[in-house]
């Protein structure tokens, strides 16, 4: 969190917007509780790569059936209704819920997993982005121990489903993480230029109501005073590790001049020029 300037009351209704916005605090998401899983009978775990095996795994009604698209895209086809899944992206279907049809696009790599399994899954069809890598490496560290017969294999393969159920959870009740790195990703690749919340929401997918209401709901800001805050994350840093002239610094990180760069600084940070590049390390140049 970011200190508060030393002066609040001198300052204009437009910069106290900013500091309210940079101290309120982001609420805290809300998790709902998950039944815990039971090993107490065999946990078999069924693994496919190609459409046609795919299409097998996903016709077991009585399975889990987890599918993770690692390149290209797969739209999956449950009751007469078309899923299209992007790299990273992933869909659970708990037992009950039919996938009619496995379409891959040409060059696509996925994973689908099937398991007798006596868990439960949260938020069932709905796709969750699994942008760390998490649920593709515990399907693969599933993929190599289905089929083994250590003592104990079957509660060992239960906790791996159990933690790939929590890892869905998190990824699909706490958004705050994939939200946010989408969007400071979005703004990184156009750092120089100016950035409308119209084109920040149709990067996202969303309407710019929804996206202003869901990135305040999970990060307790606004999208466009995130947008601020990148650009002065990466101004700072400028100002640290380089001798750029402000004016520079200003155009690079899409800043109008640097009178404004320098009024931002002291507002986020509560410092000045000067001070950040005093701060750097006395061993660098």
């Amino acid at each position: 969190m970011h200190p508060a300037p030393r002066s609040l009351g001198s300052l204009p209704p437009d910069v106290m917007s900013d500091v309210r916005e940079v101290l309120r605090p982001p609420p805290a998401p809300d998790f709902p509780p998950l039944p815990g899983a039971r090993a107490d009978g065999p946990v078999s775990v069924a693994v496919a790569t190609t459409a046609a095996d795919g299409a097998i795994v996903l016709a077991k009604r009585t399975h889990h059936r987890i599918l993770v698209v690692l390149l290209e895209s797969v739209t999956l086809v449950i009751e007469e209704r078309n899923h299209q899944l992007e790299a990273t992206e992933a869909i659970w279907l708990p037992p009950g819920d039919v996938a009619a049809r496995l379409v891959p696009a040409r060059a696509a790599q996925f994973l689908v997993l099937g398991a007798a399994w006596p868990g439960s899954a949260p938020n069932a069809r709905r796709p969750v982005r699994d942008a760390a890598g998490r649920l593709r490496d515990l399907g693969l560290w599933l993929q190599m121990e289905r089929n083994a017969s250590f003592p104990g294999a079957d509660t060992y393969r239960s906790c791996v489903l159990e933690l790939m159920s929590r890892e869905w959870q998190r990824l699909a009740t706490d958004e705050t993480g994939a939200l946010e790195k989408r969007l400071r990703a979005f703004v990184l690749e156009h750092l120089d230029r100016p950035l409308t919340l119209d084109e920040l929401a149709r990067h996202l997918g969303m309407g710019r109501y929804h996206l202003c209401r869901k990135y305040r709901e999970v990060t307790g800001l606004s999208p466009m005073h995130a947008v601020r805050a990148v650009r002065i994350e990466q101004a700072r840093a400028l100002i640290r590790d380089t001798s750029m002239p402000m004016r520079l610094i200003a155009r690079q990180v899409g800043l109008r001049s640097e009178q404004h760069l320098s009024r931002l600084l002291r507002l986020h940070f509560d410092v000045g020029v000067k001070d950040i590049r005093q701060s750097r390390a006395p061993d660098e140049p």
